[in-house]
């Protein structure tokens, strides 16, 4: 018997733990080995480096097939990772920034990440960015849809209007779309 998927959600700005444990039992029901990794946003002194460090860490640590998605900032730290972990099977970002805000954010380790995002993808050959998804609102207020679309990254557009309410909805509504992508 093959042991289920890992799969990483990373929650964005704000850390909330809490809201991603709602989302966790469908997601074993849809066979995954479910990991909430709270990336440290709020902790707006740590260098970008030892978060990402961190996170790597974590992924190295688990066997098997492994599948992230990241939301909205937490979809620059899923990149990030995928870049330096071979081990990471494919990612989705959800309302991910993936060009630095005019507007926001005042927090500088989600602008430096968006930052470094920019870079990695640069650099990403077109076979690890087949890799990843980019799902995003009709309309975002936080992530307005010219950031949230990089050129080369195949993009979903999710029918719903807002930040928060478009995360949700791709969490449960758009789960299956979203598990396709991971296992074919």
């Amino acid at each position: 018997m093959t042991a289920k998927p890992h799969l990483i959600i990373i929650p964005g700005r704000g850390d909330r733990q809490w809201i991603y444990r709602l989302v966790k039992p469908w997601w074993m029901f849809l066979g995954f080995r479910v990991h909430i990794f709270v990336f440290g946003w709020n902790n707006d002194r740590t260098p970008l480096k030892k978060a990402q460090e961190r996170l790597n860490a974590y992924i190295k640590n688990l066997d098997g097939p492994l599948y992230v998605i990241g939301v909205s900032a937490g979809g620059t730290a899923a990149v990030n990772a995928l870049a330096s972990n071979p081990n990471i099977t494919k990612v989705v970002t959800v309302c991910t920034p993936y060009t630095p805000l005019p507007h926001r954010p005042k927090n500088q380790l989600i602008a430096q990440s968006i930052r470094h995002t920019t870079q990695t993808l640069a650099a990403m050959s077109d076979e690890t960015k087949a890799t990843i998804l980019c799902l995003h609102a009709l309309y975002d207020q936080v992530v307005p849809a010219e950031h949230n679309r990089p050129l080369g990254i195949r993009a979903k557009q999710l029918l719903a209007i807002g930040h928060g309410p478009a995360i949700a909805t791709a969490l449960f509504f758009y789960s299956w779309t979203i598990r396709s992508f991971f296992v074919r």
